[in-house]
């Protein structure tokens, strides 16, 4: 990641590690939920 900051003209970008828990109520939610936020990643990663 910090090569395709570079590369995008960041400058001072910290890479900290976050833990959480993500709860949800089946698989399905999981996966429902997974689905829905990968689109979006994909994209901005490749705008950069």
């Amino acid at each position: 990641m910090r090569r395709a900051f570079d590369e995008a003209g960041l400058r001072d970008v910290n890479k900290e590690e976050v833990a959480t828990l993500m709860v949800h109520e089946t698989p399905d939610h999981y996966w429902q939920f997974m689905t829905e936020i990968a689109a979006p990643v994909v994209a901005g990663a490749r705008e950069g």
